[in-house]
Order: structure tokens, then sequence, then C-alpha cells
């Protein structure tokens, strides 16, 4: 399909001309199909089984080879998005981009990941002699025989450039992108601290700012249970947006996971699901594997460049992430003085270091990064020069060496649910739910994060005083004091971006989702006695917001309407259940009515800038409901008018102002609104803004169904234009039985190469729109009786060295 798509659009755009062209690209970037190589550094003789959706079943002696295998298979499908993940953590983006992404590679370098990159490199690489080393090792070292032995994607021939080898540092950019996907603080801090300096606490009290008593929290027990069977401060969040939203690649943003206990499981044995919320893109996120080995049976989703899974399963035990959104980040106000900053009333040196970002242009970026106490001052970040505060940002990640690499080795390998848990509290950053299941009829999450110990009196959300010492973090709780269930009374865990709920009374602060998902999914888990994998695939494909309804009622209790056009799209709202399926049309309506609303309501106190800063963070999302319901809301005044607004008179202007842009854009019959008209995903591309390269390299537009804050969390934007083009969703869905471990369920957005001349490009993009499956294949009768290709890969002689002629 990719290649008769491809040809279509070089013969329109470039001619007949191009064909033969276009046949040699063919020929020379199209999947090697051959069965027999040989591979230098091998051990024995291995063979992967390539399955019909491409996915890798990797069959070696041991555990090296099989690691080296995999680098080698990964690379062969994803070298291209393995550079660009590299690349961004280590600020180096611009360098296969060119200029338009150098704010990237200096928010990037100014923020500290390739430093603390190259301290964890340094801490745990250099000289690799444990397990967790050697295969990783292993797994770089097939990367780079796949790099010199093989054509190159073609994405390297359209930029003219040919790629680097891959270094072990590469694999902590890798986890140090990841890392900052979550950081929530720079896009949510300034705008709360700009509402309370210079609107006031009035204008704060309508809105969310730290999680509420209404908001559905994960229950804690924080026991293991035993198994019985006023500088404008906002231009900063609105600076970093623009960075990141120019950013070519996935950020993670949440999740859902659930894991049901025997006792609650039709099969007897334990049910484990998760399904990952990241950007859309192409290629997806995850990629697949199956190794065996004697001593290993693993089935896992890999990130490009990181060689142990994130979310996998064994025979025995299912692990899965959801993101904790902990506030591990803080913003400090800092009073410099030439090359000093203030301290506890005594001036201290500016750490500084040089930093240089080159860009495919020619050109270079010279520039120095000085931090304080608390970490590196960003200003020179934001390109916004009427900011005069020095503002410098304390994160996390930054202040412990990177261990991802050991973590998720151990969950590869452990033995038991002590054993897989052992490793849990070396994660400093990001804030992980881990999930877990085994055979044994084990069921838990752990929250993972280094959680900081703030003073009593500090607001985390607003930009804190940096030379006074006062509001400096005091330490970390220990890893004993973070949320968990394990073996829950009720059945189950689950997890949905929600707050946990206060341990000893302490509240742990964070950017968390309001609980709507949550709230559903642990209702219908408690409703039904019995679990079985049919049901979990209705659950994780359920797009009913338990919230929306009450929220459109809110807005519309008090609406006049002027026509019958109105009094259709009053009726269809007054009777939605909240679903978002492809055939609804209240739901258009309703995201409408809530942009309007809030446009009026709070542009005018904000400015342009800054409520469309607003409308792109969870920030508003988890607000709404209060916000709507507050009577005596001060966002209700409109400024510059000679009277002070109501809220019934915003919502009537509101009312009238989306009715009139539903009719421009759809026109004036209500009943033939469809949501998959405009509720579309395509997967970008990394070069898909290009004319002509976009229409090659992206998949879609696809109609697909779920909505915003729903279990098919299928998110956009909202905005002036009624098109809500989908922005991120379920980077994969996982569903397994204990029961049958070697059948479980998968689905990935689009396919598992990132070859656009492969049939595995995009082959599983409509069986992911449509909510349908296939098998994660673990039974070696099953996967060779569903091979497409099967390679044979032997141990090379090393090449003899020539000898020298005189």
């Amino acid at each position: 399909m990719r290649i008769i798509k491809g040809v279509a659009i070089l013969f329109a755009v470039i001619g007949v001309v191009v064909a033969g062209s276009f046949l040699g690209l063919y020929s020379l970037h199209a999947p090697d199909t051959a069965e027999e190589a040989e591979f230098l550094g091998l051990n024995s003789a291995s063979t992967v089984h390539f399955d019909e959706f491409g996915i890798p079943h990797i069959y070696a002696d041991n555990n090296e080879d099989a690691w080296r295998i995999l680098g080698y298979v990964h690379a062969r499908d994803r070298l291209f998005q393995m550079d660009v993940l590299r690349r961004v953590g280590a600020g180096r983006l611009a360098e296969l981009f060119g200029d338009d992404v150098v704010p990237i590679d200096r928010l990037f370098r100014t923020m500290g990941t390739a430093e603390i990159a190259r301290e964890s490199y340094e801490a745990f690489m250099q000289n690799p002699t444990e397990d967790w080393q050697l295969w990783a090792q292993a797994y770089v070292d097939g990367i780079n025989q796949f790099r010199e032995n093989n054509a190159h994607p073609i994405e390297y021939t359209i930029l003219n450039l040919e790629p680097e080898p891959f270094k072990a540092v590469d694999m902590y950019h890798v986890a140090a992108y990841m890392s900052f996907s979550f950081a929530m603080a720079l896009k949510t801090d300034p705008l709360v601290d700009k509402i309370k300096h210079q609107l006031g606490d009035d204008y704060l009290a309508s809105l969310s700012v730290h999680s509420e008593d209404w908001h559905p929290k994960m229950p804690t027990t924080n026991a293991d249970s035993a198994l019985t069977t006023q500088t404008d401060r906002a231009s900063i969040a609105a600076s970093v947006h623009e960075v990141l939203n120019s950013l070519p690649l996935p950020l993670f943003e949440g999740s859902n996971s659930w894991v049901i206990s025997p006792k609650k499981s039709k099969s007897g044995k334990v049910l484990f699901a998760n399904d990952t919320h990241i950007n859309y893109a192409q290629p997806a996120v995850w990629y697949e594997a199956h190794i065996e080995t004697p001593t290993m049976r693993l089935y896992g989703n890999f990130l490009a460049g990181f060689p142990y899974p994130l979310i996998g399963h064994t025979a025995d035990r299912a692990w899965g992430l959801t993101m904790f959104e902990n506030d591990d980040m803080d913003l400090f106000k800092e009073r410099i003085i030439e090359q000093q900053f203030l301290h506890k009333d005594s001036l201290k040196p500016l750490v500084s270091r040089q930093e240089q970002v080159l860009s495919s242009s020619g050109k270079a970026l010279e520039f120095s990064v000085n931090s304080t106490v608390h970490g590196p001052i960003i200003n020179a970040i934001l390109g916004d020069s009427t900011l005069t505060d020095s503002i410098s940002c304390f994160w996390t990640l930054t202040k412990f060496p990177i261990k991802f690499l050991q973590v998720t080795h151990q969950f590869c390998t452990a033995q038991s649910m002590a054993d897989f848990k052992r490793l849990l509290p070396e994660i400093a950053a990001p804030g992980l739910n881990v999930m877990y299941g085994d055979a044994e009829g084990n069921y838990a999450w752990w929250a993972t994060a280094k959680l900081l110990h703030r003073p009593a009196h500090v607001n985390p959300k607003v930009i804190l005083d940096g030379s006074s010492g006062n509001d400096d973090p005091l330490g970390y709780y220990p890893f004993e004091e973070n949320p968990r269930s394990v073996n829950a009374p009720s059945g189950f865990v689950h997890s949905a971006n929600n707050a946990p709920q206060t341990i000893n009374g302490r509240e742990v602060f964070g950017y968390y989702y309001a609980g709507q998902r949550s709230l559903k999914i642990s209702e219908e888990l408690a409703n039904a006695d019995l679990w079985d994998v049919e049901m979990m695939q209705a659950l994780m494909l359920n797009d009913v917001s338990p919230w929306y309804p009450s929220n459109a009622e809110l807005m519309t209790e008090n609406i006049v309407t002027q026509s019958d056009f109105q009094k259709d799209i009053l009726s269809a709202l007054n009777t939605w259940d909240g679903s978002h399926d492809l055939d609804e049309h209240a739901c258009i309506i309703y995201y409408q009515m809530l942009y309007h609303t809030l446009k009026l309501a709070m542009k005018d106190d904000l400015g342009e800038k800054d409520f469309n800063a607003f409308i792109h963070t969870l920030f508003y999302l988890r607000s709404v409901p209060a916000f709507l319901s507050a009577e005596h809301n001060p966002w209700w005044d409109v400024k510059g008018t000679d009277h002070i607004e109501s809220k019934d008179e915003i919502l009537q202007m509101a009312f009238d102002s989306a009715t009139a842009q539903l009719e421009s854009a759809l026109g004036s019959d209500v009943s033939i609104w469809k949501w998959r008209d405009v509720h579309q995903l395509t997967h970008e591309h990394p070069m898909g803004k290009v004319p002509v390269l976009g229409d090659f390299f992206n998949v879609g537009p696809i109609e697909i169904a779920g909505g915003e804050e729903v279990i098919n969390k299928q998110s956009f934007w909202i905005d002036e234009g009624v098109n809500y083009r989908v922005k991120s969703g379920p980077a994969m869905r996982i569903l397994i039985d204990f029961a049958d471990v070697e059948n479980s369920l998968s689905v990935l957005p689009t396919g598992q190469s990132g070859n656009p001349f492969s049939d595995h490009y995009d082959d599983q993009a409509l069986l992911f729109a449509e909510g349908k499956w296939r098998k994660q294949r673990m039974n070696k009768g099953d996967i060779e009786a569903n091979t497409s290709l099967k390679i044979r890969f032997t141990p090379a002689k090393a090449r003899e060295p020539q000898a020298l002629v005189e």
C-alpha cells in the first residue's frame, strides 16, 4: 500500500520522468529480505522469525547474542527514529533538520539533558561487566552492525547525510528525552504565578491549581498486602509551548492501566491492561520484539535506541507504565549581581558552561549556560526580551544519575514480585506508576520517583524565592513513603494519571488529571464480579465521559434560543450521554461551547498568547467543572465594558458565538453532523511538514472514535475552528490473561516498521482506529506458521588485517 501511494505522489508532483529514479530509490531502500546474514561478534547461530505484522521473534543460544540481534533488527526497522530520539536528548537535532529546530536544541542543552546523560554513562557504562551492561552494549553493537553493512533509510538520502555510529551514551540521551517530555512545570507554573500576582487569588479560586477533593483519587495501601490465594512570567509557559510544539517527536502525556486479581477473573488468573498516551507520530513510538533464549522468555515494547522494554511481559509476570505526573521541577526567581547570585545572604559565583549547537545549514550557535544552586538560568531559551527576572529551574532528573538501564533490565530478569520491585527506588525522574501482575496472582502499582520534600509554606505551582533559601527543597522523601497499592482488597489496581490518596495526610504535589478516566475505570471494574479479555477490550475502547454532560448542563441551563437551529443545538446537548462515537454530533457542539466560554471569560484577562498557552495545558482540563460552577467567578466580567458581566451573560454570548461558528463550518442541519468528519488522526513523520514529503511519509488522515479525557483518549486542542485534529492517544493497547500468556493481544497505531517502502509501515493503522487487535505471539509453532520472513544469523569471522604494500 505504501509503495503504491509513494509512486502516485511522486508521479503527480514530478512527472513520469521520475519513475526510474523512484524505482531506484525503492530498490535501494526497500527492506532486505535475505534469509542468511553473517554477524560479527555473534557467539553462535541465531534465528529471527518476522511474523505477519513484521514483529521479530528472536531465538538465540545466549542473551548477549539475543540483544545484539535485537539492536540489529530494531535498526533495520527504526534507524532514523533512533537517530532523531538520541539527538533530541543530546541537543543535536539541528544537525539533521537545520536552523528551525535550533531553539529545541538550545532548550535541551540549557536544561542539562546532555550533561546528565554523559555523567550517567561515565558512572555506569565505561567498563561493562554486569549482565545489564553487557546486553546493553551488545544492543548498541547490533545497531552499528546494521548501520555499517546495509543501505541507510531514505530520510538520509533526502537530507544528504549519513548516520553517525551509535554510542552507549546515546541510550542515556533517549532516557533523558523521555524524562523531559513529562515536564509540566514549565508549561503551567508561570501561568499560575501570573494569575496569582497580576490578577489575584480570587481568580485562582475558580481554577483547580492543585488536586481537588472532588477529583477521584487512586486508592493506596502503602503496605504490601500478602497474597492470600510579578514579571510577565506566563511568557515562560507560552514560549516553552511554542518550542515543544515544533518538536518533530512524540511527547509522553498520560496513560491508562489496570490489573485485575484472580478472584475477579473468569480464568482464575491475573488480567493485565495498559495503553500509554503519547503524542502520535510516525513511526509509532513503541517497537515490539520477542526474545527466546535458554534463560529468557520476553515480549517487550521498546523505545528506539533503548535496549530494555519499558513495557513487557514474560511467561510469569507483566509490567506497564502510566505517568505519575508528580511535580519534580520548581522555578526560582534569582537575584543576579554580575557573575554572582544571592543565596542565604551570601553572594556565590554562578557556575558556567559553554554550549554549541551546530546546524546542518553550517551555522553554529555558541552560548553560555549559567547555573545557581537551584539549576540553570532559563531566560535565554524563552526568546522574550520583556522578561526582567532571572529564572532558574530546579529539576530532579539532573540531580541523580539515570538508572533506567539497571531498573528495566531488572524488570526482564526478575524471578518474583520482590525481585521485580527491588530497584524501583532508583528511579528519580520522571515519575512513573509502575503497574504489575504475575502468574502467582499478585497485582500491584508503585509510584516511582524521588519525591521532593518542600517546606510546608511552599506552593510549588508558583515561581519561588531563590535568594532567601527559605523556599529551597529540604530533600526527598524515602521511597517507602511513596504511594502504592499491592494486592488491594478491591480485587484490582488502576491508574489513569490522577492523584493518589494522601499519604499520612501529606499531599503529593503534581500535574494530575482530574480523574474522570479513573472514575469510569474504577466504577466499571467494581460493578462486574468477573472479568475476561473481551470485557477489557470494551472497557479500553469506552468513549463515554461521565462529566461532560454535566458540564454541558452548566453551560446551557439558562440559555435563550433565537432560532430553530439554536433549539436543535440545545436539544442535542441536553440529551447527550457523553459519547464520542463516530456518528455522534453533540460532542462537536460541546467542545465549541466550551472553547467560546473560556475564550470570552479569560482572554481579556490573560491576553491572547497566555490564553492559548492555558488551553494547551491539562490545567484547563481539570479546572472546567469548578470554573463553570462558580457563580461569582471574577473571570466572568469582561474588561473594558461599562458594567460587570454575569455568568449567564457570558454563557449566552458563548452559545451565540459557538452556534454561529458551527453553522458556518458544518451547515444548519445538525442531524447530519458526524464526529467522524471533524475528529481525525494523522500520524506525522518528523519530515511530514515538508510539502510532498508529508504526503509520502505521513499516515492518515483516519477517522477515529474517542475524545478528550475519556478512556479511549484521543486528545486535541480546542480552538476557534471546528476541526478536532487528534494529537495524542494510546501509543499501543495491550491485554494479557495469565491463563493464556502466549496469545495476549496488542495493536500499534500505525505499524512496526519505519521504512515507508515496507508492508509493515502502516498495516496496523486501520486495525487501531477501528478498535481491533492482533496477537502478541509467543508460541513457537504459532510463530512459525505465521512467519513472513525468516533470517538465520551466523557468526562472521573478523577481517584479517591487510599486509602493507611497499
